[in-house]
């Protein structure tokens, strides 16, 4: 009887037992991501504090404040050439005419198609269709390559003709951002 009333025992002490321990590991869990936590906010801290303090320094330093107002102002203007506010398209089109006379190319067709209007920026594309032999086309997308302005190349498809010219299909897509 008594081996009963023990095994009754354990049995009403069991849910308690379990319920002390899963909310010791839930307690011990939550002072663990707290101090994870503890930690990220300190060194966030710590970053703006640091922050504070060089912004404070440049405040006190007129020089400075020249000096990084210069900076910010070439990397504004070095961003704005490479995804300008307004398209563009026709200064564009003549920057690539002028390369494609520089290189020699033989163009066959240029089509700007309709613009394509993204979340924060619009992408023209422009087919073009053009020949050349190997090595102008090499410093041709070389110097395309080059350009300050973004710009991908799609679709490029190269077939050689008869005359040892090489044909060029390509679609560049140029980038201007939404006012």
């Amino acid at each position: 009887m008594s081996d009963n009333i023990r095994r009754k025992r354990l049995e009403s002490l069991a849910p308690l037992i379990l319920a002390i321990v899963l909310s010791s590991l839930i307690y011990c869990f939550n002072i663990q991501l707290s101090r994870v936590k503890a930690r990220e906010l300190k060194l966030a801290v710590k970053n703006k504090e640091d922050n504070i303090e060089r912004l404070r320094q440049l405040a006190l330093n007129p020089k400075k404040q020249r000096v990084m107002r210069d900076e910010v102002f070439k990397e504004k203007l070095r961003l704005d050439a490479t995804v300008p506010s307004e398209l563009g398209l026709t200064k564009f089109l003549k920057d690539l005419e002028v390369l494609i006379a520089d290189n020699q190319i033989n163009l066959t067709n240029l089509s700007p198609q309709d613009f394509i209007m993204e979340d924060n920026y619009i992408k023209a594309p422009i087919n073009l269709l053009f020949s050349a032999d190997y090595q102008r086309l090499i410093a041709f997308f070389s110097q395309l390559e080059a350009m300050d302005r973004l710009l991908t190349v799609e679709n490029l498809s190269i077939i050689k003709d008869k005359s040892n010219s090489l044909k060029i299909k390509t679609l560049l897509y140029i980038y201007s951002l939404k006012e």
